[in-house]
């Protein structure tokens, strides 16, 4: 890792990803690789703009369809200005998405002044998902400094958050990279993750063998092998019955 004086204050994830050597992967994966990092190793991404976002503990209305699926969901008061001056950070997993030759963060739920906020839309009427260009966020050097002392390429990253579960990183990686498929091939910005399903449903409930194709065509290093065990251990979706590989 390079010296703690050639570093700045805020480390863009570009080179981050240097840092920790995740630039031997395609970008896009590195990213998907530092979000896991992120959510599960507490590895905070902070946000250098401004958003807006409304407190998680305001009451929200619920917006159903006919079959009593959640829709939207509209807000009940005035949404808040959230300034980068007061620590927001990403607080859960995020996509990442490329666009126009740029590289965004999908994400639903920040923190500020340590309080949650969701993501709200334009109007500041509806929580949405919203894109953030990768630019526009970094990781502390401290908190850098810190992960990469707990880290190296032969071992798995310490687990700070306190959690007894076994995480496993491709697994993760892999979770996130059909997540963040399956939202961009249905055109879905994610809010929930029950959404992943009716992403799946849009694009024509493909079988096990198509979806297991088309992932390996985002990203034939992580997908390279083991898709029997990815198809019993993803829990992101429920295959059609009669999507087996005898279909």
């Amino acid at each position: 890792m390079s010296s703690k004086i050639l570093l700045p204050e805020k480390v863009s994830l570009k080179q981050v990803s240097v840092e920790l050597s995740l630039d031997r992967m395609p970008y896009i994966s590195a990213l998907r690789t530092l979000l896991m990092y992120s959510d599960n190793f507490d590895l905070p991404i902070y946000i250098d703009q401004s958003i807006n976002g409304y407190r998680i503990d305001k009451p929200t209305e619920e917006i159903l369809d006919e079959s009593g699926e959640i829709t939207q969901v509209k807000t009940c008061e005035e949404s808040t200005c959230l300034e980068p001056l007061n620590k927001l950070r990403i607080e859960s997993v995020a996509d990442a998405y490329i666009k126009n030759n740029a590289y965004f963060l999908s994400l639903y739920l920040v923190s500020c002044d340590n309080k949650s906020y969701y993501t709200v839309d334009e109007t500041n009427e509806w929580l949405k998902s919203i894109l953030i260009n990768t630019e526009s966020c970094y990781i502390n050097k401290n908190d850098l400094i810190e992960f990469s002392n707990n880290y190296s390429n032969d071992k798995e990253p310490i687990n700070n958050k306190g959690s007894k579960k076994q995480i496993h990183g491709k697994l993760e990686q892999r979770r996130l990279a059909f997540k963040t498929w399956l939202a961009t091939k249905a055109d879905i910005k994610i809010t929930a993750d029950f959404q992943y399903q009716q992403c799946y449903e849009i694009i024509g409930n493909p079988t096990r063998d198509e979806v297991w194709d088309m992932l390996q065509k985002v990203d034939g290093k992580l997908f390279t092998s083991g898709q029997d065990d990815f198809n019993a251990k993803q829990g992101v979706i429920k295959f059609k019955l009669g999507t087996g590989k005898s279909r």
